[in-house]
Protein backbone atom coordinates (compact mmCIF):
# COMPACT_ATOMS: atom_id res chain seq x y z
CA UNK A 1 0.00 0.00 0.00
CA UNK A 2 1.73 3.19 -1.29
CA UNK A 3 5.00 1.50 -0.96
CA UNK A 4 4.55 1.92 2.94
CA UNK A 5 5.64 -1.65 4.65
CA UNK A 6 3.74 -3.18 7.93
CA UNK A 7 7.00 -1.97 10.10
CA UNK A 8 5.83 1.96 8.71
CA UNK A 9 2.45 1.78 9.87
CA UNK A 10 2.97 0.89 12.97
CA UNK A 11 5.07 3.55 13.44
CA UNK A 12 2.93 5.67 12.11
CA UNK A 13 -0.10 4.69 14.24
CA UNK A 14 2.54 4.79 17.30
CA UNK A 15 3.19 8.73 16.77
CA UNK A 16 -1.03 9.37 15.82
CA UNK A 17 -1.82 7.90 18.91
CA UNK A 18 1.45 9.65 20.67
CA UNK A 19 0.55 12.68 19.27
CA UNK A 20 -3.54 12.77 19.87
CA UNK A 21 -3.74 10.17 22.75
CA UNK A 22 -6.13 7.95 22.96
CA UNK A 23 -8.97 10.15 24.34
CA UNK A 24 -9.15 11.38 20.93
CA UNK A 25 -8.00 8.15 18.78
CA UNK A 26 -11.89 7.39 18.59
CA UNK A 27 -12.71 10.88 17.58
CA UNK A 28 -10.12 11.23 15.24
CA UNK A 29 -10.73 7.96 13.50
CA UNK A 30 -14.67 8.27 12.90
CA UNK A 31 -13.63 11.73 11.21
CA UNK A 32 -11.55 10.07 9.30
CA UNK A 33 -13.75 7.28 8.09
CA UNK A 34 -16.77 10.11 7.41
CA UNK A 35 -13.72 11.78 4.79
CA UNK A 36 -13.61 9.02 3.43
CA UNK A 37 -16.74 8.31 2.84
CA UNK A 38 -17.39 11.63 1.52
CA UNK A 39 -14.65 10.96 -0.88
CA UNK A 40 -16.05 7.85 -2.48
CA UNK A 41 -19.24 8.98 -2.70
CA UNK A 42 -18.10 12.05 -4.56
CA UNK A 43 -15.58 10.21 -6.62
CA UNK A 44 -18.36 7.94 -7.94
CA UNK A 45 -20.92 11.00 -8.52
CA UNK A 46 -17.87 12.45 -10.77
CA UNK A 47 -17.28 9.01 -12.29
CA UNK A 48 -21.01 8.55 -13.12
CA UNK A 49 -21.21 11.76 -15.02
CA UNK A 50 -18.06 11.86 -16.98
CA UNK A 51 -19.65 8.38 -18.09
CA UNK A 52 -22.76 9.82 -19.02
CA UNK A 53 -21.02 13.28 -20.71
CA UNK A 54 -18.76 10.16 -22.80
CA UNK A 55 -22.43 8.56 -23.66
CA UNK A 56 -23.72 11.53 -24.78
CA UNK A 57 -21.20 12.58 -26.79
CA UNK A 58 -21.43 8.94 -28.80
CA UNK A 59 -25.23 9.14 -29.02
CA UNK A 60 -24.56 12.40 -30.62
CA UNK A 61 -21.42 11.41 -32.78
CA UNK A 62 -23.74 8.69 -34.33
CA UNK A 63 -26.92 11.07 -34.73
CA UNK A 64 -24.46 13.01 -36.79
CA UNK A 65 -23.12 9.96 -39.07
CA UNK A 66 -26.62 8.72 -39.63
CA UNK A 67 -28.05 12.29 -40.98
CA UNK A 68 -24.54 12.37 -42.93
CA UNK A 69 -25.04 9.09 -44.73
CA UNK A 70 -29.24 10.00 -45.46
CA UNK A 71 -28.25 12.63 -46.20
CA UNK A 72 -25.81 11.82 -49.02
CA UNK A 73 -27.73 8.92 -50.18
CA UNK A 74 -29.49 9.12 -53.42
CA UNK A 75 -32.86 10.31 -53.58
CA UNK A 76 -34.31 7.26 -55.66
CA UNK A 77 -32.89 4.57 -53.17
CA UNK A 78 -33.82 6.64 -49.77
CA UNK A 79 -37.66 6.16 -51.43
CA UNK A 80 -36.94 2.81 -51.95
CA UNK A 81 -35.59 2.12 -48.30
CA UNK A 82 -38.50 4.18 -47.25
CA UNK A 83 -41.44 2.02 -49.17
CA UNK A 84 -40.08 -1.09 -48.29
CA UNK A 85 -42.31 -2.48 -45.09
CA UNK A 86 -41.10 -4.75 -42.45
CA UNK A 87 -43.65 -7.32 -43.12
CA UNK A 88 -42.51 -7.95 -46.72
CA UNK A 89 -40.56 -11.26 -46.64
Amino acid sequence: MFGIGFTELCVIALFILIIFGPEKLPELLNQLGKFLFHTRRMSNELKANVEGIIEQAERDTENTEVKRQSSSCPEGARSAATSVSPDAS
